[in-house]
């Protein structure tokens, strides 16, 4: 267990109250079972086209509930700690929390119900909210004590985010006033490559190259590569915007997203991999299965988006979007929330303990039974999902519906306890 100590470089004193980045990390499951809800109730018809304003609401219950609602509680921890930035306006985190998760639920049942009042409310929401949450975020990132490449790495996603929410934003103000622009494919393709690349995929690799070397004690990554990574990721973004304002037509936003694909899926999951395996200590760790799996996942998503975006066939769009936020970045995350959040915990009620009376490790406040059953959960959901797609089976979309309602309940299972840990428990 690696404590706040001197070596580490991190000032674990300016971390903020546990109850910022656990109202996150808590309500992620809760988007994933929603998810799950959305296939029971609608079958396969969210993988049938990329329009369907189901299979909206399901990749938003993904990327916002899931995906963003835990990195959003992530960087409200890191940027103290790692960059020696403490965030503004700290309470304000908790109108983040509450517009992040109404504004995705509104945007979810807007789209399902087709409720334009809902899709307004969902788009206002979430617009302030992300205003709430990045303006906060950029100051405290620009005056950053530490100017490291993982500090570096986590501005250019804070840039990629703050360019695909205006954007996603203007899509979903189109979308209610029934206005479709020309270009409507490229325009969604910026969209999806500034979240799904820039944001999701930047900040995946910067944070693991502190997170991976500090919780599995593995070499850490190399220059060379931390800085190809950011110059390719930072030239899909600024390509990307040209791209937009330049009002281009394929292959132009696909050859924009190239380099910064090749950054996220490609080179940071050879990284991660070698280090895994480079670890000093080889004792079983359940969350490496979680890394493992969508490290894996992660090289087949620039062929699985190239030729979603070259063949017709909508199921490879399908296939693409399914595997990329449920696979490659639902894994990662679900792993990396294992190794944190009972670190956090022992950090803010332990730490102070330690060399006075006998205390656990963090990675003993984890219940390793339910997070082996959640890890087995994921992963069936991830195949299942993968198997409906391909066949068009709506009884398949359905069971997989029931595996992610599953996969969120299991995610609680383990969470709560930890969150709940009080060193009285153990007596």
């Amino acid at each position: 267990m690696i404590g706040p100590g001197a070596d580490s470089g991190l000032s674990f004193e300016q971390a903020p109250p546990l109850a910022i980045p656990a109202s996150f990390f808590v309500t992620a499951p809760l988007a994933v079972a929603a998810a799950g809800f959305v296939l029971l109730a609608h079958g396969n018809l969210p993988w049938l086209s990329p329009w369907e304003p189901s299979a909206v609401a399901l990749v938003h219950l993904g990327t916002l509930g899931l995906i963003t609602m835990v990195m959003f509680g992530a960087l409200y921890q890191i940027l103290p700690v790692v960059a020696g930035a403490v965030v503004p306006a700290p309470r304000l985190a908790r109108a983040v929390h509450a517009g992040l998760t109404v504004g995705a639920a509104a945007l979810a049942a807007g789209m399902l119900l087709g409720e334009i009042g809902l899709l307004w409310c969902a788009t206002l929401l979430l617009g302030a909210t992300l205003l709430a949450f990045l303006i906060p975020t950029g100051m405290a990132l620009a005056r950053a004590q530490t100017r490291d490449d993982t500090v570096t790495g986590i501005k250019v996603a804070w840039g990629a985010l703050a360019l695909a929410a205006a954007l996603g934003v203007t899509l979903a103000t189109l979308y209610a006033l029934k206005w479709s622009p020309d270009l409507r494919r490229e325009r969604l393709i910026c969209h999806w490559t500034l979240a799904g690349i820039g944001w999701i995929g930047g900040l995946l690799s910067a944070v693991s190259w502190q997170v991976i070397p500090m919780f599995y004690l593995t070499p850490p990554c190399a220059a060379r590569v931390r800085r190809a990574t950011l110059a390719l990721l930072s030239g899909t973004i600024v390509a990307t915007v040209a791209v937009f304002a330049l009002r281009v037509a394929q292959p132009w936003p696909l050859l924009a997203a190239a380099p910064g694909a090749a950054a996220v899926w490609i080179i940071h999951p050879l990284w991660a991999q070698r280090a895994l395996s480079a670890r000093r200590r080889k004792r079983v760790d359940d969350s490496i299965l979680f890394w493992r799996l969508g490290l894996a996942v992660a090289p087949a998503m620039p062929v699985l988006a190239a030729l979603a975006h070259l063949l017709p066939d909508p199921r490879l769009s399908a296939l693409a979007g399914w595997c990329g936020i449920w696979g490659w970045a639902g894994l990662i995350i679900h792993g990396m929330m294992s190794r944190i959040v009972p670190f956090l915990v022992w950090f803010h009620r332990l730490a102070h303990l330690v060399g006075k009376q006998p205390t656990p490790s963090a990675k003993q406040l984890l219940p390793r039974h339910r997070l082996r059953l959640a890890f087995g959960l994921h992963a069936a959901t991830l195949a299942s999902g993968c198997v409906g797609i391909l066949l068009g089976e709506a009884a398949i979309a359905r069971v997989t519906g029931v595996l992610l309602v599953l996969t969120g309940a299991a995610m609680l299972a383990w969470l709560l306890p930890v969150l709940r840990f009080r060193l009285a428990s153990l007596a």
